[in-house]
């Protein structure tokens, strides 16, 4: 069986002397993990990296076997941010969650564009912050525990819809919710107006505590497991801006 698709490197870790077991997210195959022969070896060194984006080829005997990698670079999109540690951070932390939540060999092409459109403003340093957020939002719609903006919970309403409720992750108006804000998530303007553009680190933070909540909630805590160290490391980064 072989597979032809462009990706994106999630992670690499190592296996015997110089291979590696990659993870990949293709763009027409979704998660996809396979040997890589000489991965740390001269040659391949610099090709598989997290965010890089390639060329691969995936074969096996059998199509449950784990099988093995071949891939030719066509971005090195790490490299870039090398010096710039907050994107860098992002970018492995978006990685590590992608290959942390999504199934494997589950098709996700939007998915799969939507990161790439991540990579891209990261790289040109774009209005990333919040695109990132959204992705996660993302994970948690595609895990089936999706936040329930549409309206309020307590009464229907679609206007003035203020607060998140940490139990259902609904909505809840501004009226509804007053007297008991105080156990209740603010909701970021841009979660419910995604072509805003002016936002502000607080608003990024809270996107960011309320993601993290609900992941944590919905899909680590019940498999007996936290939040990745990456996505722990990028937390605390943004957090130093406020």
């Amino acid at each position: 069986m072989q597979i032809d698709d462009e990706a994106i490197i999630l992670s690499l870790r190592k296996y015997g002397e110089s291979s590696g077991i990659a993870c990949m997210l293709t763009a027409q195959n979704g998660l996809y993990k396979g040997f890589v022969r000489s991965a740390f070896g001269k040659k391949s060194r610099g090709i598989y990296q997290p965010g890089n984006l390639v060329e691969m080829t995936w074969k096996s005997r059998l199509s449950e076997n784990l099988g093995s990698f071949t891939c030719e670079l066509l971005q090195s999109n790490a490299a870039i941010l090398l010096t710039c540690p907050r994107r860098l951070s992002a970018l492995s932390s978006i990685c590590t969650m992608i290959e942390n939540t999504l199934p494997e060999r589950d098709a996700a092409p939007e998915f799969y564009q939507h990161l790439i459109h991540l990579i891209e403003l990261l790289k040109s340093n774009g209005n990333w912050q919040a695109v990132y957020i959204m992705l996660e939002v993302e994970i948690l719609t595609n895990s089936g525990f999706g936040l329930d903006l549409s309206e309020c919970a307590a009464t229907g309403t679609t206007e003035n819809l203020r607060y998140i409720s940490p139990k259902s992750g609904r909505a809840v108006s501004e009226a509804a919710g007053e007297p008991y804000k105080n156990k209740l998530f603010t909701i970021p303007e841009f979660f419910l107006n995604q072509e805003q553009e002016d936002i502000s680190v607080e608003e990024i933070n809270n996107g960011l505590k309320i993601c993290a909540y609900f992941l944590e909630k919905y899909i680590f805590t019940p498999h007996n497991t936290k939040l990745p160290a990456a996505r722990l490391r990028f937390g605390e980064l943004m957090r130093e801006m406020a």
